[in-house]
Order: structure tokens, then sequence, then C-alpha cells
């Protein structure tokens, strides 16, 4: 399908970069605020890993409560994507995602060193592993979409295309994109667990 090939061409590119700039704006404040705001914001505390390992977990109300979170996701980024500002929430959106994953690693390491990454990649996998591609396609198709309709002149590389067939493609990519999404709510809901909690039996 040839707009699949054409999101992932201009994907990486355009998003990698801001989400650096997130990223590291999140590394610095967290490192520059030091061990006060560690200590003040209690993510990742051993009190809530304990509480962790020794809770029950209900995988069934659990699954429904990240699918509904994921699918929400999704379908903010759609909405948004059809209004004038959609590219620049986009963008924003790429940085927030950078900042709290710089402030979620320079936590884990502050508090429990080289372990703290261990943490968060095991925090991460192995649901990530569908997140990713389906976020960035997303990402990728809410600007195109945006794009197509306000900024006609920043070309998407659909001039070929007509409009209705344009939207066929659109809304069956996001169709796609919903079963990656239940897909990785699984793992995470079934499957992450399990690997969290062996780890921090160990930890």
């Amino acid at each position: 399908m040839r707009i699949w090939k054409s999101q992932k061409q201009m994907g990486a590119s355009r998003w990698v970069l801001p989400f650096f700039v997130g990223f590291i704006a999140g590394v610095l404040v967290w490192n520059f605020g030091g061990s006060s705001l560690t200590e003040q914001s209690g993510l990742l505390d051993e009190y809530t890993l304990d509480r962790v390992s020794n809770m029950e977990l209900n995988h069934r109300v659990f699954f429904f409560y990240v699918l509904r979170h994921r699918i929400g996701v999704l379908w903010l980024l759609a909405m948004v994507s059809s209004t004038f500002a959609g590219v620049w929430f986009l963008y924003l959106y790429t940085v927030w995602l950078g900042l709290t994953g710089g402030i979620l690693l320079s936590t884990a390491v502050i508090r429990y060193g080289i372990k703290g990454i261990f943490l968060v990649v095991t925090g991460c996998l192995p649901h990530y592993v569908f997140y990713l591609p389906a976020m960035m396609i997303a990402l990728c198709m809410g600007y195109s979409f945006c794009t197509r309709l306000y900024y006609p002149d920043q070309n998407a590389g659909y001039d070929n295309i007509n409009r209705r067939q344009l939207m066929i493609r659109y809304i069956l990519i996001f169709l796609l994109l919903h079963i990656v999404v239940i897909i990785g709510a699984m793992l995470e809901s079934y499957v992450n667990p399990t690997f969290v909690l062996r780890l921090l039996r160990i930890f």
C-alpha cells in the first residue's frame, strides 16, 4: 500500500528531533532538580515498587483500563489532526512524550543506578514493540491529513490520489492501528506484569 510506505518514509526524521528535544529537557530538568524532585515526586520509589511486587493484578480489568487509555490517545490524535492547529499539537505531543521519557529514565537512574535502566526497559516490553510503530504511523498520518486539509502548499505526496481514495486509505490504516494497539494492550496487561514482577523479585 503506497500510503503506508509513504508514511514510513517521511515519519522518523520528522518526529525524532522533537522527541529528543523533549527527552533532553526532561533529563536536564530532573537532574538539575536532583534528589529533591525525585523524593518529592514519589515516582518509582521503593514503597511503590514494593506495593507493585505484592499486588494481585486483575488482568482483565487492567486490560480494559489500558485499552481505553491507548485507544483514547489514538482517537485524540485523529481528532486534533482534523483541526487547523493539528500539526502543532502533534509536535507538542511528541515533545511531551520525550519529556516524560526523560523524566522517567532520570528518576530511575537517580534512584537505582544502572538497575533503574533495566527497570524502565522491562516496563516497556513487549508492548512497546507494537505501540511505537503504531504511534509513529498515527503521527505521520495525522500530519499528512492536517497538511492536506489546511496547508496544501506543503506537499504531502498524494497529489495523484483523489480525496475519496485518500480518505478510504486513511480509514483503513486507522482501523489497522486499532488492531495493533489491541495487541499491544494485551501484551501490556497480560505479559508485561510477569516481566516486571520477575525483575522486582531480584531487584
